[in-house]
């Protein structure tokens, strides 16, 4: 893990986070977004990030970078994948529920199963649903940050695939602190943002995504245009370049970001995110807190409790 030396408030939520001095030093550089130079960025970003996702056949996937938060990633796979198809958001929290609102707003059929704040996606529920609905997409958050839960996605990858559906997962807080496997759990796309678990600054989301499914995207009716997916894809793809002007030092500072992880080793970053929330959690024991949710749920990134009665 890095070290942070000067004088900084503390942040103790899943993001903004804490941010290394060689990102921000990182985030000073200036530089034209049509130089040759940051087309190589993007480049190597891309690579970078399927390293981070542990992607064993980097030919199959691609990564995008949008200059916005992981909402605006999120709404531009959802406003760009769908077409005529139907969707189903899975929901046990805020960011479940803020997958549904998105595509109800582009998505004239969107369905949705709701869950209890806390409460694990009930795997028989969803393939009922499932064998009664013809389902194109299924959108569920890894991490419901509104609660600290994680959610499976291995039983819901199985599922999507076994009924033929695409599987979007917003991963904007978990990656890389969680593991996910997109290609063994059948994950079509995932979002994730760069001022969450990744420890850059924020404003910059990152949608990850089969190849093939970004090439159909070709010729779709548009329904967007900033954040229109098939556009992004073909200006990243074919001349590793961004339609709009980006947030160039965010590029940068996300390079340096990632650099951090992989030199520490994604495993040992994972485990080091994992044991402070364990010592967290210890601690916590001792004063006798309560957890919202079981502690066998929780993410990594986020312990939840509930306050004493005498404390707001």
């Amino acid at each position: 893990m890095y070290k942070i030396k000067h004088k900084q408030d503390l942040l103790f939520c899943p993001g903004p986070v804490q941010v290394a001095n060689n990102v921000w030093r990182a985030a000073s550089k200036s530089m034209g977004h049509r130089e040759q130079e940051f087309s190589k960025l993007i480049a190597n970003l891309n690579d970078k990030f399927l390293q981070i996702y542990e992607v064993k056949n980097k030919s199959k996937y691609y990564s995008v970078i949008i200059t916005g938060s992981g909402t605006a990633a999120n709404e531009t796979v959802l406003s760009s994948i769908v077409g005529t198809k139907h969707v189903l958001s899975l929901i046990n929290g805020e960011f479940g529920e803020r997958l549904y609102n998105i595509s109800k707003v582009h998505n004239k059929y969107t369905h949705k199963l709701d869950f209890a704040w806390g409460e694990e996606i009930n795997t028989a529920k969803v393939e009922q649903f499932l064998k009664s609905h013809k389902i194109g997409v299924i959108t569920m958050a890894h991490h419901e940050t509104s609660t600290g839960m994680l959610n499976s996605i291995e039983e819901i990858g199985n599922l999507a695939h076994k009924y033929k559906s695409q599987l979007f997962v917003d991963t904007v807080s978990s990656i890389p602190a969680e593991k996910i496997d997109i290609e063994k759990w059948h994950v079509t796309f995932c979002s994730t943002s760069s001022g969450k678990a990744i420890s850059s600054l924020p404003g910059l989301g990152i949608i990850i995504g089969e190849k093939k499914v970004f090439e159909e995207l070709k010729g779709q009716p548009v329904k967007i245009v900033y954040l229109n997916l098939y556009n992004l894809y073909h200006f990243s793809k074919t001349i590793m370049q961004t339609p709009n002007t980006p947030g160039v030092q965010l590029f940068y500072a996300l390079d340096q970001a990632l650099n951090n992880i992989l030199k520490s080793g994604i495993e040992k970053w994972r485990q080091t995110i994992r044991e402070r929330a364990l010592m967290l959690r210890g601690g916590m024991h001792k004063l006798d807190l309560k957890f919202f949710i079981d502690e066998r749920h929780m993410s990594s990134v986020l312990t939840t409790v509930i306050p004493p009665k005498n404390i707001t």
